[in-house]
């Protein structure tokens, strides 16, 4: 019954996700140096959270 919430959260956390990103390279862009590099250090976490998520996932679904 787990894997029926974590399926139902998805579009949820991608949703959030892809705003969060969408926010992250409207900071990039901005003209001030210290929303740039605010930014970028938003786009490394955001990267960092996906690939522990996916290996998490792929460490407690798909391991026999």
């Amino acid at each position: 019954m787990n894997k029926y919430y974590l399926l139902a959260l998805v579009p949820l956390v991608l949703a959030l996700l892809f705003w969060s990103i969408t926010t992250s390279f409207h900071l990039i862009s901005a003209p001030s140096d210290r929303d740039v590099i605010f930014g970028v250090v938003l786009m490394c976490i955001y990267i960092l959270i996906v690939i522990k998520t996916i290996l998490y996932v792929k460490q407690k679904f798909f391991n026999p």
